[in-house]
């Protein structure tokens, strides 16, 4: 879907920087830094800092200390802190209705809905549109 600077408000860079410092510079869900680079473990439940602490990957949730060479990881991401609309409705720019998350949670939170669009977005383009307005729902 990615980021359209059309459809957000001319003060989004200072929205999104309150938000950001909201949460401690960290994601709302997992609690995973800004700008750190994780271990993203092979199951996907956990990841770990570059001091070796691991924490759970939907809750943040520490879990203890780890050595590197323990810890099974398969990626290495550096965090990315983005800014998601809880209600998936990018007008409603109420504080309430944002908050930070990174890429790994932000993507989670919107695979239903990106999964309608791109439904939509076929239904469109192949010239079938839906008789009920509902696409998808």
């Amino acid at each position: 879907m990615g980021f359209r600077r059309e459809r957000y408000p001319a003060n989004w860079n200072e929205i999104r920087e309150g938000i950001r410092l909201r949460t401690n510079n960290q994601c709302a869900f997992c609690r995973a830094p800004n700008n750190a680079l994780v271990a993203r473990h092979v199951d996907g439940g956990s990841y770990m800092l570059e001091r070796g602490e691991v924490f759970d990957s939907t809750t943040g949730e520490y879990l203890g200390l780890a050595r590197g060479s323990e810890y099974d990881a398969d990626r290495f991401p550096v965090i990315v802190l983005t800014v998601a609309h809880l209600d998936h409705d990018e007008s409603n720019n109420d504080h309430t209705n944002l908050a930070a998350l990174c890429q790994r949670c932000h993507l989670r939170h919107d695979a239903a809905d990106n999964a309608r669009r791109r439904r939509e977005n076929k239904a469109a383009r192949s010239g079938q549109g839906d008789l009920f307005g509902k696409a998808g729902r």
